[in-house]
C-alpha cells in the first residue's frame, strides 16, 4: 500500500483493490479527491487509470498544484472520459475553464488503462493521453501545490496505478516509483459541485 487515503467518506470510499488504489463516487454532481501532502512547482506527475464504471457525466483525473483545503481549495483538474478531456482550474470558489472538453483518439474507452501525464514548468501545463500530447496550456493562476486522484459524478469508480512524480526543472529526468507516499499526510476532500 502506498499510502493513500483509505475508508468510505460521505459521498465516496477510497479503497485499494488487486494492488491498485480505487475512488468510488457515490453522490450525483459531486467530485471526490484524494491527495499526499508534498509540494511541487515544475514537476511531471504519471498514472494508470482504468475505469470500472463512469456515471453519466462522469470522469477522472488528476489533481495538481493543489492548494488549501475543502470546498475553498484552488486547484487544476486534468479528467478524461470514455472519448475526451479537459483542463480546469478551480479558483475562489469557482471553476474556470481552461480546455473545454475535447475528443481525443488517444483515449481509450473503459476497460482499457489510460496512462495520463501531467507535466508543468512556470506557467506551461502540458496534458499527455498514452505518450501523446493532448494539448499544451498557459495559465499562471497557481505556481505551486500538491497533487492527487480525483473522480466525479454517481457511480463513478476508477483504479489508479503505476503513480510517478518527477522533477521537470533538470536536464536528466529519471522518474521512479513514488514509494514514499506513506511519510505524508493524506486528505480526502468531497463537495458539491456548482
Amino acid at each position: 500500500k502506498s499510502g493513500w487515503l483509505t475508508g468510505p467518506k460521505e459521498s465516496g470510499d477510497y479503497y485499494y483493490e488487486s494492488g491498485e488504489y480505487s475512488l468510488l463516487e457515490l453522490k450525483e454532481r459531486y467530485l471526490i479527491y484524494a491527495t499526499l501532502n508534498k509540494n511541487y512547482a515544475d514537476f511531471a506527475i504519471e498514472v494508470d487509470i482504468r475505469f470500472l464504471n463512469l456515471g453519466e457525466n462522469g470522469d477522472c483525473g488528476i489533481v495538481f498544484r493543489c492548494q488549501g483545503e475543502g470546498n475553498t481549495a484552488s486547484y487544476y483538474l486534468f479528467s478524461v472520459n470514455n472519448t475526451s478531456y479537459r483542463l480546469l482550474l478551480r479558483s475562489g470558489g469557482e471553476w474556470r475553464t481552461i480546455q473545454n472538453w475535447q475528443e481525443s483518439e488517444y483515449i481509450k474507452s473503459s476497460p482499457a488503462v489510460n496512462r495520463l501525464k501531467v507535466a508543468c514548468r512556470g506557467s506551461q501545463i502540458d496534458v499527455y493521453a498514452n505518450g501523446q500530447l493532448l494539448g499544451s496550456h498557459i495559465d499562471n493562476t497557481l505556481a505551486s501545490g500538491i497533487f492527487g486522484l480525483e473522480a466525479s459524478e454517481a457511480n463513478t469508480h476508477a483504479h489508479f496505478d503505476n503513480l510517478v512524480v518527477y522533477s521537470v526543472n533538470t536536464s536528466e529526468v529519471t522518474p521512479g516509483p513514488y514509494d514514499s507516499a506513506r511519510q505524508y499526510y493524506n486528505q480526502a476532500v468531497q463537495y458539491r459541485q456548482s
